[in-house]
């Protein structure tokens, strides 16, 4: 105990993240766009760095005939964009070539992450449903300045932007427009167990200069442009995929604390009383559907500093979860179409959040258990 009376963080929190294929897998032919189209991923690996003149785009067919959302709904996108998918052992790319009509007109002026701002921008962004069930799905954004965004989507619900993974993009610039090249580690990502996958994607243009939003599966205009890509149910499928197992994924994130304190007014006196704390966090794929994550020793104040808010009414202040041990499947508890981070985030029915503890998830059914915070 410590003198206060509050119990140390002392031991280890262990989280379960189980999703059985089977389950996960399960396909009860959902609605989708019109005319969705089936994408095919190519094997062989890229160099990124946003030039595009790699041999595999001279014998790859681009991907392209996107469909507008807003302003002219169904329409073809009045500014061409070419796109690929390509994958070896460790990666899957996704890379586009943005045409533009005026190249000066074009809005790039955001460089934070996750930022909101970010829609104000020119971009390009893919979306993945791993698990092929057109309800879950990784988002990833890119402008052409080097912005980024990525966030993960529960039951086409608003996207948890606080989750952050690791993966990287390039861009370039040519005559006629701009260039992405983006890198994601299948180890960053979650998916079904078995070689040979179908997954789901959509791609998303903005041209913000002319407010045009524009999908390579169409979703309806009702969706107002941002949320359009949250209609997982109107992607396209991606189909050639072999991906590795997922037993290689590990992330370890230690830390370690010491101090000093010097307090007068209290009885014994301290005087420079040393402190110290090691602990730290692990996330280890056992297998594709179940993650183990361990956090000893768990220092919450190493978290992003929760937002300044000005309460001027009866009700109570919300702060987003930050917490990185509580990001993964936050969007389950995102109650009445709340989340607890992002889109929606501090209005409606809100999540439940803890001081510590453990989680376990199976089959997206994503559950958590604290000791009480006395």
């Amino acid at each position: 105990m410590m003198p206060n009376g509050r119990m140390t963080a002392a031991g280890v929190l262990i989280a379960m993240a189980i999703v059985p294929a089977q389950l996960a897998a399960q396909d009860a032919t959902p609605l989708r766009g019109p005319a969705a189209p089936t994408v095919r991923a190519v094997r062989g690996t890229i160099r990124v760095d946003g030039r595009l003149d790699d041999a595999l785009y001279n014998t790859t067919e681009a991907i392209g005939s996107f469909v507008q959302q807003e302003p002219d709904e169904g329409k073809p996108a009045t500014e061409k964009t070419d796109a690929w998918v390509f994958f070896d052992d460790d990666m899957i790319y996704v890379a586009a070539r943005c045409w533009e009509s005026h190249p000066e007109r074009r809005v790039a002026n955001e460089m934070r992450r996750d930022t909101n701002q970010l829609r104000q921008n020119d971009t390009f962004a893919v979306l993945f449903d791993t698990f092929h069930d057109r309800r879950n799905g990784y988002l990833f954004t890119a402008n052409a300045i080097g912005g980024l965004g990525d966030s993960q989507i529960t039951d086409e619900g608003p996207p948890n932007v606080d989750w952050n993974t690791v993966w990287r993009f390039e861009t370039g610039e040519f005559d006629g427009g701009w260039t992405v090249e983006m890198a994601i580690p299948f180890k960053s990502l979650r998916y079904q167990s078995g070689r040979e996958q179908i997954w789901g994607i959509n791609l998303r243009r903005v041209v913000r200069w002319k407010n045009e939003w524009s999908y390579l599966a169409q979703v309806p205009r009702a969706l107002t442009t941002f949320r359009g890509i949250l209609k997982v149910s109107s992607a396209a499928t991606l189909v050639g995929l072999q991906v590795p197992s997922g037993t290689r994924m590990i992330e370890l994130k230690p830390y370690a604390l010491s101090g000093l304190a010097t307090d007068t007014t209290v009885t014994p006196r301290l005087s420079t009383d040393a402190t110290k704390r090691i602990g730290g966090d692990l996330k280890y794929g056992l297998t594709q559907n179940v993650t183990a994550d361990v956090t000893v020793n768990t220092d919450f104040a190493q978290v992003e500093v929760d937002e300044q808010q000005v309460n001027l009414t009866r009700f109570n202040l919300f702060f987003p979860e930050k917490r990185d041990f509580f990001l993964e499947n936050l969007g389950t508890f995102a109650f009445a179409g709340r989340a607890s981070a992002g889109l929606g985030a501090g209005s409606g029915v809100t999540a439940i959040s803890f001081s510590a503890g453990g989680s376990v998830s199976t089959a997206g059914a994503f559950r958590r258990f604290a000791p009480a915070d006395d």
